[in-house]
């Protein structure tokens, strides 16, 4: 299991929040980074999913990066 307290989201593969459509499908626990401040952390069992339905961008600077660990489960 992925231990939180060990992540450093700041080194995890990334994409800009404007390029959500690349993200992949995989359940993770997703950090949004606004420069280098945490602003949201979730999870997913589908990250491109999540994101494609659920997140507003507009209340979300276009600079943000979406930053992800990818897990085998989420209980």
């Amino acid at each position: 299991m992925l231990d939180l307290k060990s992540v450093n989201p700041f080194k995890l593969p990334f994409f800009l929040i404007t390029e959500k459509a690349s993200l992949p499908n995989c359940s993770s626990i997703y950090f949004v980074l606004d420069g280098d401040e945490v602003i949201y952390i979730g999870r997913s069992s589908n990250l491109k999913k999540r994101w494609g339905n659920h997140h507003k961008l507009k209340e979300i600077h276009p600079e943000c990066r979406i930053a992800w660990a990818e897990v085998s489960d989420l209980c």
